[in-house]
């Protein structure tokens, strides 16, 4: 395991994305679990790019994403599954630059139809989404959709979904 790999493991343990008990908590509504909480849990990024980091940032949400819904195949039911849904949202547009990268949050409903419903979610060639697709091409990424939600403009917030 490499330096990054080993800060990568110890970041995803200190948020405690690595305990099923969070991706299958019943939420209220929905949940938007940071892959981070301070931008200083990833300064062993700062020798990167801005793009660089968001790109291993994406991997890291992405490997997360796989893992889940995997395990919850394991996990729920078959009816709970069916109104299971995760997705990859990245946030922090507005700071971004001044911060050094984008934010990955990772989204959990166990009321899929009525997020799906509430969200509107849309194809979109907003800078934001191209962005992204940029990326996840480069990763060969290629079995996700980058969507954005009616009212893109006032909450900035791309949707990776796994396709």
């Amino acid at each position: 395991m490499n330096h990054i790999d080993k800060k990568i493991h110890n970041l995803i343990k200190k948020e405690g994305l690595d305990d099923p008990k969070v991706y299958f908590a019943e939420y209220e509504t929905f949940e938007e679990l940071p892959l981070f909480s301070r931008w200083n849990d990833i300064s062993f990024l700062s020798h990167l790019s801005f793009d660089e980091k968001n790109k291993v940032l994406l991997k890291v949400a992405m490997n997360l994403l796989k893992k889940n819904a995997t395990l919850a195949k394991s996990i729920v039911n078959d009816v709970e599954l069916a109104d299971f849904f995760s997705c990859i949202t990245i946030t922090g547009w507005d700071d971004a630059a001044e911060m050094g990268s984008l934010r990955p949050n990772i989204l959990l409903t166990r009321r899929k139809k009525w997020l799906l419903s509430n969200l509107n979610l849309k194809q979109s060639d907003v800078t934001e989404a191209k962005l992204i697709k940029y990326y996840l091409s480069s990763i060969s990424a290629f079995n996700y959709s980058v969507l954005t939600s009616n009212g893109f403009e006032k909450n900035k917030r791309v949707y990776i979904i796994a396709n």
